[in-house]
């Protein structure tokens, strides 16, 4: 039924998932999945702590997030440098497929 609405919607499935967690027990969670699911490592940059796929990406799905990463980053730098409005971005992230 939710793919059924996303559809209808033209936006991603998991937009419309209201049951992501709200506190950092929730979040440290759902970065270990996506640990278990695309080999992301935790990394110090600096003082920072930053997530971090393998530099030899050995499945289509690493391939896939390594893009998306990318075009998150340039909006994402795009929205902070006022070349996108907030509106823009949040309806690229709604909107967004891999």
């Amino acid at each position: 039924m939710i793919a059924e609405i996303a559809r209808c919607l033209e936006v991603n499935p998991s937009s419309l998932k209201s049951d992501w967690g709200s506190d950092a027990n929730d979040a440290i969670h759902m970065l270990f999945e996506l640990e278990e699911a695309f080999c992301l490592e935790p990394t110090k940059v600096g003082e920072t702590i930053v997530l971090a796929l393998p530099e030899d990406l050995g499945s289509e799905d690493q391939e896939a997030l390594a893009k998306a990463l990318r075009h998150w980053y340039r909006n994402n730098r795009d929205l902070k440098d006022d070349e996108l409005t907030r509106d823009e971005y949040v309806a690229w992230k709604d909107s967004f497929k891999a």
